[in-house]
């Protein structure tokens, strides 16, 4: 490890004491063989005060912004910090998670495996069933607008722990070598949320920089606390118009086209189905929000 090493680690606090409080504690006691610095930004949260943060963890650097332009605009006021700060490396970590004491030093031996490594993802398990794998490693599908994550779902003995290169690593742990920040610059916020991680591992490999998953250690998620999950309307929303925008931003025609042709055929007929039989008609209609303002490139937050 260089001496030079002084890792930036990033959560983003909405309207989330309970869970940043929970995640900071797990984080104080992290090894001491990394240096680091914690970065909490607060993206303007009304329901709850960030008081308690703020002042019960004078060790952190605590940022207040005034507005909430999303996950993206937030997470790039702490790097923006961190590495002003002289961070070589930015962690984004969800608040919605809890580390284990090696985890920096598995993110920076990563590093060393090769100059060109930019991100770095470690293993990630349930919080509630913590033998059961949620990432470990990821592709990314372009034309699908996916991402797909390598043994989810499966007991953790099944998948492999040994570091290996990937084409998607998720935001919920996005380690960022301060020469890919220089060299591609922070989050896409036109986002708002869903799909940042995915805009920012295309931009790191065709800049030329690997990225890679590591199992030396794990972080425990409690799935989408903020958002609510996948099957809430708003994030059904996000993650529609904003795999429209991801593909309008780099895919071929031909990725394009067979995007317009899965979703005519195949996508669109499930979800009214699914929404009909399930009663849940808020989904068909951030669905169909979802397609308008991805043509219409929508971007920002759901109006």
């Amino acid at each position: 490890m260089p001496n030079s090493t002084l890792v930036g680690i990033i959560l983003l606090n909405w309207n989330d004491v309970a869970n940043t409080t929970a995640c900071l504690r797990s984080l104080q006691a992290l090894s001491a063989t990394v240096p680091h610095r914690i970065y909490v930004v607060d993206n303007a949260s009304q329901r709850e005060s960030p008081a308690p943060i703020r002042d019960g963890f004078p060790e952190i650097t605590f940022i207040q912004r005034s507005t909430n332009d999303g996950y993206a605009a937030g997470n790039n006021d702490g790097m923006r910090q961190a590495f002003a700060d002289g961070c070589s490396h930015a962690l984004l970590l969800n608040n919605d998670t809890e580390v284990e004491p090696t985890l920096l030093d598995a993110l920076v031996d990563c590093y060393a495996l090769s100059p060109d490594i930019g991100l770095v993802v470690p293993l990630i398990v349930d919080h509630e069933t913590p033998d059961r794998v949620q990432y470990a490693g990821g592709d990314l599908i372009l034309w699908r607008a996916l991402s797909r994550h390598r043994g989810y779902g499966q007991p953790v003995p099944q998948v492999s722990l040994a570091p290996a290169e990937v084409s998607f690593c998720t935001g919920t742990a996005l380690c960022i070598h301060r020469d890919l920040y220089q060299a591609i610059g922070g989050l896409e916020e036109s986002y708002f949320l869903y799909h940042e991680d995915s805009d920012y591992s295309i931009r790191a490999a065709r800049a030329g920089f690997t990225l890679y998953y590591t199992g030396a250690t794990k972080i425990l998620h409690k799935t989408s606390a903020a958002s609510g999950g996948y099957m809430n309307a708003n994030s059904f929303y996000y993650s529609i118009r904003n795999g429209i925008h991801l593909i309008r931003r780099f895919g071929s025609t031909w990725d394009r086209s067979r995007y317009c042709l899965f979703t005519l055929f195949y996508f669109c007929p499930g979800v009214i189905a699914y929404s009909i039989l399930k009663g849940r008609l808020d989904l068909l209609r951030a669905y169909t929000d979802g397609i308008t303002d991805g043509i219409r490139h929508r971007t920002g937050p759901r109006s």
